[in-house]
């Protein structure tokens, strides 16, 4: 008899640990006492519960790779923003060479003309595209633009991300002085430019005019190579200019 009962316990033991679920000891303490297997059941199902929600908490906290949706978005955002505005610099240096190279296909300034026309270009180049293009804009454009491509803040909304370069030149969500100075650098800047267009200041043709749009391309050449520049920059190194990129 108990030699019957010893093969029956071999052949259970031998199936149970076959099957991988339940080992020989967890057995021995399920058939010894009743609250030992509940116990032993809550062991294993607390260990299954605590590795779903680390499962859980590594995905909350960003642990997982983007999406391609997030890349793609973070890649428009980044070109529009960066290249919309690039192609408007590129516009209005495109709408004032005509003008500026008039006086070198004719040949027909003064001494005192030429004087005035290089020290024209050199003022602006200094002024609008150094000073205020180099220095200001192109890194300002820059840092927003990362900054929405990057998701930062909650400011990559559907609505900035279709205006990204509207909103790199911070035309929008911006601080107050932010957009108090873009709307007068923007606004005053293509007011300026249709009245010399329409030819409401200096008229349609001259040397003034030729003089003027000289220096006005001059300043959008400098600011286009100093936008490129940032944006190498930051596909070199991955690292935006290190400015506020006044957020509201």
């Amino acid at each position: 008899m108990r030699s019957a009962s010893a093969a029956v316990l071999l052949f259970l033991l031998a199936q149970e640990s076959a099957s991988g679920f339940v080992t020989p000891r967890a057995t021995y303490s399920c058939r010894s006492s009743s609250s030992s297997c509940r116990d032993i059941t809550a062991l294993e199902s607390g260990k299954i519960n605590k590795s779903i929600d680390e499962k859980e908490t590594e995905i909350s906290e960003g642990t997982t790779p983007p999406s391609i949706s997030d890349k793609s978005i973070s890649v428009f955002a980044s070109l529009w923003g960066t290249g919309g505005v690039m192609l408007l610099l590129v516009e209005a240096f495109r709408r004032t060479l005509p003008s500026a190279l008039e006086p070198i296909r004719s040949a027909a300034f003064s001494p005192l003309q030429w004087a005035s026309y290089f020290s024209a270009v050199a003022l602006f180049a200094y002024g609008q595209g150094f000073k205020c293009l180099q220095r200001k804009l192109a890194p300002l454009v820059v840092k927003r633009t990362s900054v929405l491509a990057s998701g930062e803040s909650q400011q990559r909304t559907l609505i900035n991300t279709l205006l990204a370069p509207v909103y790199a030149i911070g035309l929008i969500s911006a601080s107050k002085s932010r957009l108090i100075k873009a709307h007068y650098l923007v606004w005053g800047t293509v007011s300026l430019q249709v009245a010399l267009q329409r030819g409401w200041v200096l008229g349609n043709s001259g040397p003034v005019l030729n003089i003027v749009n000289a220096g006005f391309c001059a300043g959008f050449f400098w600011g286009i190579a100093a936008l490129t520049w940032q944006a190498l920059l930051l596909l070199k190194t991955g690292t935006a200019p290190l400015i506020d990129a006044d957020l509201p």
